[in-house]
């Protein structure tokens, strides 16, 4: 006869209805985030590929003529960024705060691809610099 006294089954399966009810709301709140973000990291690399095809483009590289070989390039950063960024956040996860967290992945993703295009821009320079020291090398 169950008359409403708490036991262990009666309380295992209030919190399983609790947590079962939160769920749906658990998921849906983080689908939102996704979405809120996606925006963001589609712009990111489309504004590093043009500020490295304006960069590219000042210095003279015929490599890199066409926008879409420099989108290209940034596009191919994101894995390696994403996961840099995913790892960074799990270890923050334990010393930060939760609304911290929430900005903390876009904020550190384009952080490594920022590292990274500033990377290619300097060892294009150099490159450049060098491949021209070559071919004068009176100067």
């Amino acid at each position: 006869m169950d008359d409403g006294a708490l036991t262990a089954d009666n309380a295992d399966a209030f919190i399983k209805n609790a947590f079962g009810s939160t769920l749906s709301a658990t998921a849906t709140v983080y689908l939102m985030n996704v979405i809120r973000f996606i925006p963001f990291i589609a712009v990111i690399p489309l504004i590093l590929a043009l500020v490295a095809k304006l960069v590219l483009t000042y210095l003279k590289d015929e490599k890199y003529k066409k926008y879409i070989t420099c989108l290209k390039i940034e596009f191919s950063y994101i894995a390696v960024a994403a996961l840099i960024s995913a790892l960074a956040v799990f270890v923050c996860g334990f010393f930060l705060a939760g609304t911290a967290l929430n900005i903390l992945p876009l904020i550190i993703l384009s952080a490594v691809m920022l590292v990274r295009t500033v990377a290619l821009l300097v060892g294009e320079y150099l490159r450049i610099k060098k491949e021209k020291q070559n071919e004068n090398p009176t100067e």
